[in-house]
This record gives structure tokens, C-alpha cells and sequence, in this order.
């Protein structure tokens, strides 16, 4: 029996209006009364799904793609991006005219808040434009960068910064984080701090961003909405995200009724 479960945001325990559905809420509810450990394994930043924290009233969660880890409203884990790659990276997208989005620990923030890729991409994740500051690089530390170009250039960026992880999440938008860093690696440090082997732990996701993550636990669920890709790495592909996926996939892994 798994002990803990780990769950993706947006496109897994979030519908494509980005709501958490009703069935969901009460599946969450049923696994703790059981006892079972529920965390949010996300690439958002913790001010990005607050709501949703309180929703389900959970506390614990890997967020920023493994990079700021928190474990019953306690930091356990953080790593920032070293500021001479974070100047590296914003001037080569300067460079290239791609607007860029920096994730600190308190909000997100630009230079570029009008710049229309920038909306748009934040309008779809209906989290809020980010704020303005300037040289906000070399104001705040930076956990995460986001910069948005579409994907013809995906290869450019990752030859010329090797030490980075790019992580593409629209078709306009992409995440930047140290290489190494990932879901995985916060959900192990987790499971270290909690003493609960990666055998007894289930993960659902449907991102590119989920990969490590359902690789490494005992269980990894991908919803029927993931890629082909995530599918194929995944020890089990659950329905939809609009078809009870959670739910499926929870009833046939016999943790809830």
C-alpha cells in the first residue's frame, strides 16, 4: 500500500477551467481519513495556488519544480539559481527580444509586464500578470525563470545553457531551472525527511515537468490527457483529467473506495 501521494496541478488535480473538481475534493479528503500523506508536487510557485492549498487544506508540497520544498507549512528544501546564470540567461533572451518572467519567493516579476506573450501566457494560467520591478534579476534572488518564445528555439536555448533545464508549458513559454533540479529530487527529500521508502509513494501527472517524478516513486500515474510520452513512462495511464482521472486512478490503485 502506498503511504504517500503526490499530485501535479494543473492538467491532474486541476481541470482545464483550472477548478479543482467536487469528486476530487472528496477523494483528497478520503485518503487522509485513511491516513494516507497528500502533497502537491507542481512547477507553480507557492503564491500561485494558494487557493487551492486551502481548498484542500494541504500544507506540504514540492513547488518551482523541485526548487522550494515545504513540508507542513516548514521550508525543508530550497535551491536558488546561481545569479551569474540568472545574468547569462536574461541577457541572451534580451538578446533574442524573448520577454522573461522571474519566480522569487514572494511573487513574480518582469520587466516586460505588457509585452504580449507575457499576457497571454498568464492569462491562461490565471494566476495573476506578474509585477513590474526593474532588473528584477539583480534585485531578487531567483528560484525560477520563465521565458517566452515559441518552440523553434527550444534547442538554441538548451546548447547554449547546458547547466539548465528547459521545461516548455505552452506553446509560448518555457522554464528554466538548474539541471538536476526536478519534482523528483523534492519528492526524495521528502521522502527522507518523512523516513517513507520511494516504493510506498504514488505520483499523477500529465506534464513534461512529471517525467522524473512518476519514474521515480513506486507508482507513477499518468492522466489520460498527458503526452504519449509521459504515458509510456508511466506504470499506469488513469482517464482524463475531465473523466475523474484522480478518482480512476486512486479506486485502481485501491487507495480510496
Amino acid at each position: 500500500m502506498y503511504k504517500i501521494v503526490f499530485f501535479d496541478l494543473d492538467g491532474t488535480l486541476l481541470n482545464r477551467e483550472k477548478q479543482v473538481p467536487q469528486e476530487v475534493k472528496q477523494a483528497i479528503r478520503s485518503l487522509r481519513r485513511q491516513g494516507t500523506i497528500v502533497m502537491i508536487a507542481t512547477g507553480r510557485a507557492p503564491y500561485f495556488f494558494t487557493e487551492v492549498r486551502r481548498e484542500l487544506e494541504i500544507d506540504s508540497y514540492v513547488s518551482i519544480n523541485g526548487a522550494y520544498v515545504v513540508h507542513e507549512g516548514r521550508v525543508i528544501s530550497e535551491t536558488r539559481i546561481p545569479q551569474t546564470l540568472v545574468e547569462e540567461f536574461t541577457t541572451f533572451a534580451a538578446d533574442m527580444q524573448h520577454p522573461m518572467v522571474y519566480l522569487t519567493e514572494q511573487k513574480h516579476v518582469t520587466a516586460q509586464p505588457d509585452h504580449p506573450l507575457v499576457v497571454k501566457d498568464f492569462t491562461e494560467l490565471r494566476v495573476g500578470l506578474p509585477s513590474y520591478a526593474s532588473e528584477p534579476h539583480r534585485r531578487f534572488p531567483v528560484y525560477q525563470m520563465i521565458a517566452h518564445f515559441p518552440e523553434a528555439y527550444d534547442d538554441l536555448y538548451r546548447q547554449r545553457f547546458p547547466e539548465l533545464t528547459i521545461l516548455r508549458w505552452s506553446d509560448t513559454a518555457v522554464d528554466a531551472i538548474p539541471r538536476g533540479l526536478s519534482k523528483a529530487q523534492g519528492i526524495a527529500t521528502t521522502l527522507r525527511l518523512l523516513g517513507i521508502p520511494r516504493e510506498q509513494a504514488a505520483a499523477f501527472g500529465d506534464g513534461p515537468n512529471d517525467l522524473e517524478m512518476l519514474q521515480y516513486v513506486g507508482m507513477g500515474v499518468a492522466m489520460g490527457n498527458a503526452s504519449k510520452e509521459l504515458q509510456r513512462h508511466a506504470d499506469f495511464v488513469t482517464r482524463d483529467v475531465e473523466e475523474g482521472g484522480v478518482v480512476y486512478g486512486l479506486r485502481h490503485l485501491q487507495l480510496i473506495p
